[in-house]
């Protein structure tokens, strides 16, 4: 019996927002307001992570905090869900007195309670507009944008009699959104500009509701890990993040592209340890290779990795002779 060294078709390379998203790019419009100055969509930060994740976290549960302002926020059934939500953007909009922080958060996700206590950025704040509205029994969501050179944006909106508002408590305009490019520049939008997508600026991705968009967070997770090089972490999130919402193409490609690159990882450790004649050591990697084998490899690369662990195990019985 030989060692069969696999080497996928697939090289992962670790850039952890440069994905091709393809058709997904929708056609685009004119007329956006161009200005400049706003928190832009944070990037990513190399090095390795002492940060846990849990999986069981709600980033959507409303605390004390969230509670109170969506109290504060319901002044009567007078107004309408329409004025309640008003009073919340004016409660929340950065920069006046007992308003959201607009934080970098150093990619790490926040949920709604996290910012709304100690700010985030624009993923943290959707949050927290979304928990708010909840609260208060309105209906709410998130649409995501690709904004250029490997940046997601994310805004909230509330939908009341089937018209949706964007709620961007940067800005202070109810009903629309911001979004700074790569080159500084902000856009101002409505929710249907950004769903028609913006003229060689940014590029609507997609839209969740509120009851998938708790994955948007663990999504998160799982970009912040892979940026790290992290892929146990990054797989363990992405796979949360794709329970909580099965329909997120991003992370159903970063999913597979994350464990390709732990795939090869373990087969460039098994090889040395091969070589190394550490035949325990290259049994275990083989075993934990195939929980990440990529699925172009198929049940001939299963097969290959059971002959390689196979191998392994007969040197050992060799040498305890």
């Amino acid at each position: 019996m030989q060692f069969k060294k696999i080497i996928p078709a697939i090289v992962y390379t670790g850039t952890a927002l440069s994905i091709s998203l393809g058709s997904l790019s929708l056609p685009s419009l004119e007329g956006p307001l161009i200005i400049s100055g706003l928190k832009p969509a944070f990037a990513q930060q190399k090095g390795e992570s002492k940060l846990k994740y849990n999986e069981k976290t709600d980033p959507l549960k409303a605390g004390p905090g969230i509670k109170a302002l969506a109290k504060k926020a319901k002044r009567g059934d007078s107004l309408g869900d329409l004025g309640n939500a008003k009073r919340l953007f004016e409660l929340l909009q950065a920069g006046k007195p007992g308003g959201i922080k607009v934080a970098d958060s150093g990619d790490v996700p926040t949920t709604a309670e996290e910012t709304l206590k100690n700010g985030g950025d624009c993923s943290g704040i959707a949050n927290a507009v979304m928990a708010a509205l909840n609260e208060m029994k309105i209906e709410s969501g998130i649409i995501i944008l690709d904004l250029g050179k490997g940046l997601l944006h994310v805004l909230a909106y509330a939908e009341i009699d089937g018209k949706r508002y964007l709620m961007d408590p940067q800005l202070d305009s109810f009903g629309k959104g911001g979004a700074q490019l790569p080159s500084g520049k902000m856009l101002v939008f409505t929710y249907e500009e950004a769903k028609r997508g913006i003229k060689k600026s940014a590029s609507f991705v997609r839209e969740t509701p509120f009851e998938k968009a708790r994955g948007s967070y663990h999504f998160e997770w799982g970009s912040y890990f892979e940026g790290k090089g992290e892929y146990m972490e990054a797989i363990a999130a992405f796979r949360n993040a794709l329970k909580l919402d099965s329909g997120d193409v991003i992370a159903q490609r970063k999913l597979k592209a994350v464990s390709s690159g732990l795939f090869n990882q373990l087969m460039a450790k098994a090889d040395k340890a091969i070589k190394a004649k550490e035949w325990n050591k290259a049994a275990e990697l083989n075993e934990k290779a195939l929980e990440f084998i990529p699925e172009h490899l198929g049940e001939k690369g299963k097969a290959q990795l059971r002959e390689n662990i196979a191998y392994c195990r007969e040197k050992m019985a060799e040498e305890s002779k």
